[in-house]
């Protein structure tokens, strides 16, 4: 995940662009100690409001390497590499 933040203090929050329910979305998530991703909060995003080269290499990289569903309350992560 290119663009993923995590928190300074434990480093185990962190967010990334990713394809939620074929939508682009921002996806929050926590790592566990075995480095288990847990996706907590998600926002779904345009496109078009990421103006920054630097933001749309972002936005590729991670649509192309995260996928996820949200089904009543749940996420399923589809792929993770």
């Amino acid at each position: 995940m290119v663009s993923s933040t995590l928190r300074e203090k434990d480093g185990t929050s962190g967010w990334c662009f990713a394809l939620l329910n074929s939508k682009l979305a921002e996806i929050y998530f926590l790592k566990n100690k075995a480095g288990q991703a847990t996706i907590y909060a998600h926002c779904y995003v345009k496109k078009e409001d990421y103006t920054t080269n630097k933001e749309r290499a972002w936005i590729e990289k991670d649509m192309s390497r995260f996928r996820a569903t949200y089904r009543r309350g749940k996420y399923k992560i589809i792929i993770n590499k």
